[in-house]
């Protein structure tokens, strides 16, 4: 890998700028390198997606537990019209459910009172004890999370939550879990698919396996879905998913940094900085020259890089 010195100093032996010595004169290049830094960063930002560089995401998944049952409340929206909908399960420690209209939910156990943490709408975790009167924003138009942990005497009482309001709303997706979480923001969404944070330096992926627990490796899987850059896993799917991505490379601030992409890739900035360099200094011939350059080297990279993934799939039956 190259650096950003190193790109540097080819593009300023095109420009002629080295001395016979082999020597750059510091006054000559001021210029040149107080502006190499951010015109590498805005090369590297173009470049990522057909040369940048390839990165492992993992998520382990598993089926979680609903102590209510999956079919009748995942994707199975209830009508509220003013009244009392009790839902109750034995051992439960968290709870999940959508809304989209204010609402009051309140929590029993064996019929006492109850404790625990909630989070409305990704909002800040709050404390409460038995009712959590919820407030939808004006111009709400869709179900949004209440999320929570419950902090029972036993872990073999009945934990009754009812749903209440005084005029008509909606609520999906209801979930009373037996998962101890330290924090009501943890508890995850119980939704017949469920959305995975992918890291913050994901640009675009460019294949993706699943492996079953009985060994089965495939690429793709009806089991998981995109939307634009988000992924969505099947809540019942159960193994592991491995995303390989192209990252966004760290910000350009230092001709000392290491440019990360290959060498071959790298060395398309040295045509990217004397273009600019070039066009700077009115040389509309060496401005056009390493413009063509830089151009052939772009579309070069570009072939290389397959347009789509290649379909691997392997299948152990496992003594079958």
């Amino acid at each position: 890998m190259y650096t950003g010195e190193e790109i540097f100093e080819r593009a300023m032996a095109v420009m002629d700028e080295i001395s016979p010595n082999g020597t750059l004169n510091p006054d000559d290049i001021a210029e040149y390198k107080a502006k190499a830094p951010m015109l590498l960063d805005i090369w590297s930002r173009r470049m990522t997606r057909i040369a940048g560089m390839k990165k492992t995401f993992e998520i382990s998944c598993f089926r979680k537990k609903n102590l209510l049952g999956d079919m009748n409340q995942l994707g199975q929206i209830i009508e509220n019209n003013a009244e009392k909908q009790e839902y109750t399960a034995k051992g439960a420690n968290c709870f999940y459910l959508e809304v989209d209209g204010d609402c009051t939910i309140t929590f029993k156990e064996n019929g006492g009172s109850l404790s625990g943490k909630y989070s409305f709408n990704g909002g800040e975790e709050t404390d409460f004890t038995d009712t959590i009167n919820i407030t939808v924003p004006n111009g709400t138009t869709s179900f949004l999370p209440l999320r929570g942990i419950l902090s029972p005497q036993s872990q073999t009482s009945t934990i009754t939550m009812t749903i209440e309001g005084t005029s008509y709303f909606r609520h999906n997706n209801r979930a009373l879990s037996p998962y101890k979480y330290s924090s009501a923001l943890k508890v995850p969404d119980f939704r017949p698919y469920y959305k995975v944070k992918m890291p913050d330096d994901f640009v675009s992926r460019s294949q993706v396996i699943a492996e079953y627990p009985t060994f089965e490796y495939q690429e793709g899987s009806p089991s998981i879905k995109w939307e634009d850059k988000d992924l969505y896993v099947r809540f019942g799917y159960e193994g592991l998913v491995r995303v390989v991505y192209t990252a966004l490379p760290k910000k350009i601030t230092s001709l000392d940094q290491t440019l990360e992409f290959d060498e071959n890739t790298a060395m398309s900035a040295v045509p990217y900085l004397v273009k600019h360099f070039a066009m700077a200094d009115m040389n509309e011939e060496m401005a056009r020259e390493a413009k063509e350059e830089f151009a052939q080297m772009y579309v070069d990279l570009h072939t290389n890089e397959p347009l789509t993934p290649t379909e691997i799939i392997d299948v152990y039956f496992n003594g079958r």
